[in-house]
């Protein structure tokens, strides 16, 4: 079998639900409790058959345990070339591999780079979500993904950038993960479930001619944010003295390299990188 390494970047989905007067209830009538104790398995049970369902996007599923499901989803093409100097196409199909947990304390995705499917990472998340979301809606859910990034690297980056530091804004996703949302739940977390904020941007920002202090992991509130946006509660964006670009946690992307072998392998639980999906 081939030994070709697949890399996967890595990404943490978030099920919310939808407000109650865009819902569009079928088959099932479920109450707002219900949907959210049983909206993994919902979401599970829809991966589950996408292949016989999707027809824009030709998918395939290659495996599958209890939680996780490994499939390929295609981008339907036309390649052109020339033969005795006439102009001709031929149709293809390049895909990227999609892994996804959906146990409830991991909800992990990973998304394999392939250029000749999509031309941007942006552009295979963006037709995952439309897909997803198209049969989500009918439950009254929707789903969302966030970068997960290496943490030691960020550290890494604002202390190369220590005493530079203009601006850094945090974009905090509504929490629905116990197990990453800990390190904001005494002062954060209470205020975004209490006023049902999707989305919360916290700002922090030096007057003109200055910088941002004391910048490092010993701030607590500021590492409680690192943590949780690290493991796919959001992401970052800080500005820099003399950079006219936006520095981006998305940018430091976690990833996970998988022999493609185990991918399509008949054995569970795929192979030992599974433990590192978990």
């Amino acid at each position: 079998m081939s030994d070709k390494q697949i890399v996967f970047d890595l990404y943490r989905f978030h099920l919310h639900l939808i407000e109650s007067d865009q819902i569009v209830l079928f088959p099932n009538q479920y109450t707002k409790d219900e949907l959210l104790e049983n909206k993994n398995a919902i979401l599970y049970g829809i991966l589950e058959n996408l292949y016989e369902n999707v027809t824009d996007f030709p998918i395939i599923q290659f495996n599958k345990n209890d939680e996780t499901l490994i499939f390929g989803v295609a981008n339907k093409k036309k390649l052109q070339y020339y033969q005795n100097f006439q102009k001709h196409s031929i149709n293809s199909e390049p895909f990227v591999y999609v892994i996804i947990n959906t146990n409830p304390e991991s909800q992990k995705v990973g998304v394999s780079r392939n250029v000749e499917a999509f031309t941007s990472e942006s552009a295979a998340i963006n037709v995952l979500l439309r897909v997803f979301n198209k049969y989500l809606k009918s439950y009254g859910l929707k789903i969302s993904f966030e970068k997960i990034y290496d943490k030691k690297e960020f550290w890494s980056l604002l202390k190369q950038y220590s005493g530079k530091i203009k601006m850094l804004r945090f974009e905090i996703i509504k929490p629905n993960m116990s197990s990453i949302s800990s390190s904001i739940k005494d002062y954060l977390k209470p205020l975004i479930e209490k006023t049902n904020s999707q989305t919360t941007k916290i700002s922090l920002e030096a007057d003109k001619g200055e910088t941002l202090d004391k910048i490092t992991p010993k701030n607590e509130q500021l590492n409680s944010l690192v943590e949780y946006t690290s493991e796919g509660g959001g992401n970052v964006v800080l500005r820099v003295n003399d950079q006219r670009k936006l520095i981006k946690s998305s940018d430091l992307s976690k990833t996970l390299v998988v022999p493609e072998a185990s991918l399509k392998g008949s054995e569970l639980p795929f192979g030992d990188w599974m433990a590192k999906f978990k």
